[in-house]
């Protein structure tokens, strides 16, 4: 089972329909329940599963990308990638 950390704390907050096309789909949805921006060094074991990442203004770093052995895509809500490491992320194979 494929398996989506969704990074951002109000994911689905105002519409659950994004969620539920998620879980419909057969995607295992591993939430962020912490109500702020997730950092990888803080909860690692929100990361460590996580194949596909819909984020938001949280930083990934090449530290992230070291702590996510799994991760394939990092799906930004919003415009630019100036918090992804994008050579660290295409280092990883991300």
């Amino acid at each position: 089972m494929k398996s989506v950390l969704i990074a951002i704390d109000k994911f689905g907050e105002a519409d659950s329909a994004p969620l539920t096309a998620l879980e419909n789909a057969g995607i295992n949805v591993i939430p962020n329940d912490t109500g702020q921006s997730l950092d990888v060094n803080e909860r690692p074991e929100l990361f460590k599963e996580a194949e596909y990442i819909i984020a938001g203004l949280e930083k990934y770093s090449s530290t992230t990308f070291l702590n996510c052995p799994k991760l394939q895509c990092i799906s930004r809500v919003g415009v630019g990638t100036d918090n992804i490491d994008l050579a660290a992320a295409k280092a990883a194979g991300v």
